[in-house]
């Protein structure tokens, strides 16, 4: 009687992986959207997985790069737009330096 009862309270390979292969609704919120899709239990492991690894990568590395360029990237903006009004001065029809 014991193995009949051990039995119930463990499921069998078999069991285990007919519940994986059922598939079930899963929701997703992202980027503003809601997707809906039915999927097995493996599916969504890896799912969660996935985007935990994803999630691990961007704590390890925070705008590391945008803070090693934002400085020169601004002092590059600068030049350029004080270049770009320089010469739309000088094109200009109504730019006239000349004391005529």
């Amino acid at each position: 009687m014991e193995e009949g009862g051990g039995s119930e309270m463990s499921s069998t390979p078999q069991q285990q992986q007919q519940q994986e292969q059922q598939q079930q609704k899963l929701t997703i919120f992202y980027d503003g959207k809601i997707c809906v899709s039915d999927v097995t239990d493996l599916q969504a492991r890896w799912i969660l997985m996935a985007a935990n690894r994803e999630m691990e990568e961007r704590v390890k590395t925070p705008n590391a790069n945008q803070e090693m360029y934002s400085p020169t990237m601004k002092r590059s903006l600068q030049a350029f737009l004080q270049k770009r009004r320089s010469r739309i001065q000088e094109a200009s029809p109504y730019n006239n330096n000349d004391d005529h």
